[in-house]
């Protein structure tokens, strides 16, 4: 049961948040350039780069449920979640060092090696983020902490989205004057590697689980992955919007680096352009629980999602010369993009509480290991429609000029894709039915019998 005189204080929520910026290197690191790094410095295909992000997705189909059922079955001296927080660290460095690395092979070496290399930074991403995401159901379950806990996290994960943004380029550019392009990356990542590791460190130490299991509860199993697809209908509908958009987050992501470079012909300005993505998140996320309060959950999650799709669409007509006004588009996007896509991290510790209710059993690892897989999708389907579109559109590698074909398959990549993404996530959001009502009825339930087991 929650301690009522334990409070989530600011400083425990920043420091939960930095967990969030360790791990959102990894996944800003992935979108933004790792596409680009394997097509144009390591040297694979689209085509070859897209399968590989495919194909993982279904090792992640066993490993990230794996993971949820170790974590729901487990406790240790320190938590049941924070351990593997710690635990990570070392992989976690390791990991991103050796995928943007570029040993000297074969072409199908280098295929192999890409493949085996981006599993690795796969398993260890789950082993870390499945505890860190479960972790926010062990500090609070009442909606407005949880929105406020969410805020201070995606504000983190913006400013790490900004740090990957801005700063690959910039250290890039530092290292090739001293490196080849290929070291240049490497030693790039392992500073960004570093630095997540020394933010994983301080989430270990400052956060803190309230809520623990009574003392009867029913124990978690790996087969109750099919009770929650059946019973918890919140959740299903959740996995569909976190694979939607993050499919999004993934093709705008990848190709923005060669929409900057070749239809705005403006690569000097790529920092600028991936730095827009992130800005507004500074100015909004504190916002984000009085707007949830105001609005509420589906008003809100309807509104920004309408406004992304509109001003995300636009970019197909406007003139890439014109860089004043794209940047102006590309800051309206983001905006809209960073609510509508935080927003849904609040809704999760919800779905723990429904499954809880349903089942008797908390399955906060398993909840968040589904979300993680289904995220996962999205973004090797989104990972695979680009290098597939790249392909197909006749993409050549460090052209000094790209054909119009090509020019016209990246820029739907950067519009017209995501706004058909962003249509079917209006629909998934119209079949959420855990509102504030009912959330508050079911919380009422679980916290009820759980006195109960903790007296029998």
């Amino acid at each position: 049961m929650r301690d009522k005189d334990m409070p989530v204080s600011l400083g425990e929520k920043v420091g939960y948040g930095l967990g969030d910026m360790a791990c959102n290197i990894v996944f800003s690191s992935v979108y933004m350039y790792l596409t680009i790094f394997y097509t144009d410095t390591f040297g694979i295909s689209a085509g070859a780069a897209g399968v590989i992000f495919f194909v993982s997705r279904f090792i992640g189909a066993v490993t990230d449920p794996m993971m949820g059922a170790i974590v729901d079955k487990n406790q240790f001296k320190d938590g049941k979640f924070r351990p593997y927080i710690k635990w990570g660290i070392f992989p976690f460095i390791l990991a991103i060092f050796v995928v943007f690395s570029t040993p000297s092979l074969s072409y199908t070496g280098k295929v192999i090696y890409a493949f085996f290399t981006y599993n690795f930074l796969m398993v260890v991403f789950t082993m870390i983020s499945i505890p860190y995401g479960s972790l926010t159901s062990a500090m609070a379950r009442d909606t407005g902490e949880l929105t406020s806990i969410t805020s201070v996290r995606m504000f983190f994960a913006n400013l790490s989205s900004v740090a990957v943004a801005f700063f690959v380029p910039t250290l890039n550019q530092f290292f090739a004057a001293r490196y080849t392009p290929a070291q240049s990356y490497q030693l790039t990542m392992l500073v960004l590697a570093v630095l997540g590791g020394v933010l994983l460190y301080v989430t270990y130490k400052t956060t803190r689980e309230r809520i623990t299991l009574p003392k009867n509860a029913g124990k978690a199993a790996f087969t109750d992955i099919l009770t929650l697809f059946k019973d918890n209908r919140p959740l299903v509908v959740m996995c569909a919007l976190f694979l939607c958009n993050f499919g999004i987050i993934t093709i705008i992501g990848g190709a923005s680096s060669y929409y900057v470079t070749y239809n705005m012909g403006r690569p000097d300005l790529l920092r600028w352009f991936m730095l827009l993505g992130n800005l507004p998140a500074f100015f909004i996320m504190p916002f984000l629980p009085w707007l949830a309060l105001k609005l509420g959950k589906k008003p809100l999650l309807y509104l920004t999602t309408v406004f992304y799709m509109i001003t995300i669409l636009s970019i197909y007509y406007l003139p890439p010369e014109n860089v004043a006004l794209v940047f102006a588009v590309r800051l309206l996007a983001a905006a809209a993009a960073c609510v509508s896509s935080g927003y849904i991290w609040a809704l999760v510790p919800e779905l723990i509480v429904y499954g809880e209710y349903k089942s008797g059993k908390r399955l906060s690892g398993l909840v968040y290991a589904m979300i993680s897989f289904f995220f996962k999708i999205g973004m090797a389907l989104g990972g695979i429609v680009l290098g597939f579109c790249l392909e197909y559109f006749r993409y050549v590698p460090n052209a000094a000029r790209q054909s119009p074909e090509a020019l016209n398959g990246i820029l739907l990549l950067m519009s017209v894709m995501p706004a058909v993404i962003l249509a079917v996530t209006i629909y998934f959001i119209k079949l959420y039915e855990l509102d504030e009502k009912r959330y508050a009825e079911v919380l009422a339930v679980v916290v009820e019998r759980e006195r109960q087991l903790n007296e029998g």
